[in-house]
């Protein structure tokens, strides 16, 4: 699954996918990134790109919120949390229990306001289903997601601390996910190149978790994986 950081970049590279054989398109997720962000007029512009967005696809990401000093230097907290709102409430609209939307969400130092929203917006009754990338966030907020049917996808700097490490062993099987992330500073790399940098990725994941768990791992994932994206109406043509 591919991720899109901006609404009006969705329409676009999913006529590009469509081109492609059946076999060979990526499932591709309608993103709004908190680092794309500019200023009320362009949110404007993105959320109708957004709302065209959801009548072609069931996967959403990456949204959130982002509190890193950094950032918010350049987007105040009150705007990621207004864009943020408005874009849970547009899924919200939408979903139902047939056909539910899955999010990826971003949460640097922001997971407790976007557990709040969820609540906050009456979502943890809804059959909207929230995964946390890269989660780096405390104990509680880890819980609190749990609870409210959430999922964790594993990035491999989760590895690197003994907090992440520790998250890694006690997250229950059924609640995990693998991610790769675009392979940092390989943009510009031609695309066999990439997909071979992803599939290293992805395979080192998986070799190292199950190192922290202890125990196989993949039959877990792979269910995991089938049960959430292997749906005939996650994608449709637009």
């Amino acid at each position: 699954m591919a991720q899109t950081v901006r609404p009006t970049d969705f329409d676009r590279i999913l006529r590009e996918a469509n081109q492609l054989p059946l076999t060979s398109r990526p499932l591709l997720s309608l993103g709004f990134h908190p680092w794309y962000i500019q200023d009320r007029d362009q949110v404007a512009s993105e959320m109708a790109a957004f709302q065209k967005g959801l009548k072609a696809t069931h996967l959403i990401g990456e949204v959130g919120l982002d509190y890193s000093p950094n950032r918010l230097k350049n987007v105040e907290m009150s705007l990621q949390k207004s864009v943020f709102k408005q874009l849970l409430q547009a899924v919200a609209d939408q979903s139902t229990d047939s056909s539910p939307y899955l999010l990826s969400i971003h949460t640097v130092r922001s997971a407790n306001d976007v557990l709040d929203i969820w609540t906050e917006l009456g979502l943890a009754d809804s059959s909207m289903i929230p995964i946390l990338h890269r989660f780096n966030g405390t104990s509680d907020e880890l819980t609190r997601h749990l609870r409210l049917g959430g999922y964790i996808s594993v990035h491999p700097q989760m590895f690197n601390s003994k907090k992440g490490r520790a998250y890694l062993q006690q997250i229950p099987l059924d609640r995990l996910l693998l991610e790769s992330d675009l392979p940092e500073g390989q943009t510009d790399q031609d695309l066999a190149s990439l997909v071979d940098s992803i599939i290293c990725s992805l395979t080192s994941t998986l070799q190292t978790l199950v190192e922290v768990r202890g125990q196989e791992v993949i039959d877990h994932l792979m269910a995991n994986q089938e049960r959430l994206y292997n749906f005939p109406s996650r994608m449709k043509d637009i």
